[in-house]
């Protein structure tokens, strides 16, 4: 957020203001203008925030945004487009190390939770299909093989196919060492398909991937993501 501030001429000269040059104006002028609300939002909770936190401990102008009327955060999309989704999963498929590809794939067909997914083990995956185990008080469930899902499983066990395997038992989506795959990684991984994606004529920057599930509950007839023991 402080890069994109800096990086954009909105506040004195070129992005780089002093703080007296910072008003309720501007601030005002920033919400109206910039091309995304939420994420101007987001950018004013940062100023507002460390503003406050200096001004406990340095004499500083008033904060800018004391008084500035934010509107109720505005309504995002809940899910992906077929266009959006076949896109996004081009470019994972893509990437140096694709394991966002099979991610996706086993979000949808799971209807499951980016972290379910990554804490699947291969011994969760038995000749009747891949046994989820559900977070968040939901009840497990197992998944049982189809054509698509056989296809994600073996493009898993493609992905640095020699990596060791950890003590406490192998991941069927892993990093080259065998360890799981952070929650940093994945995030940065879901910027850079975005940041592809919009190169390719299609956005989903209003998207976020855990949407895939709603997707997932949308497309499956009793509309059940985990809900059900099954």
């Amino acid at each position: 957020y402080k890069k994109r501030l800096l990086n954009k001429e909105w506040f004195g000269q070129a992005g780089n203001p002093t703080l007296s040059q910072i008003k309720r104006t501007s601030i005002r002028s920033y919400l109206d203008h910039y091309p995304s609300y939420t994420q101007a939002r987001l950018h004013i909770q940062l100023i507002r925030a460390a503003w406050n936190w200096v001004g406990e401990r340095y004499e500083l102008p008033p904060n800018p945004c004391s008084g500035v009327k934010m509107p109720p955060l505005a309504g995002r999309k809940q899910f992906w487009s077929e266009e959006q989704y076949t896109t996004a999963l081009s470019v994972a498929a893509d990437m140096r190390f694709p394991y966002m590809f099979a991610v996706m794939e086993l979000q949808y067909l799971q209807g499951a939770r980016h972290g379910e997914v990554l804490n699947i083990k291969l011994s969760d995956c038995s000749d009747e299909g891949i046994h989820l185990k559900r977070s968040k008080g939901s009840k497990d469930e197992l998944t049982q093989w189809t054509p698509r899902l056989q296809a994600v499983y073996e493009f898993c066990r493609g992905i640095h196919s020699q990596a060791p395997a950890p003590i406490e038992g192998s991941y069927l989506i892993h990093n080259k060492d065998g360890s799981r795959i952070t929650e940093v990684q994945y995030r940065q991984a879901c910027q850079r398909i975005k940041v592809k994606c919009k190169l390719l004529g299609v956005s989903i920057d209003d998207l976020h991937f855990h949407d895939i599930k709603a997707n997932a509950s949308m497309d499956r007839p009793d509309n059940d993501v985990g809900h059900l023991d099954v």
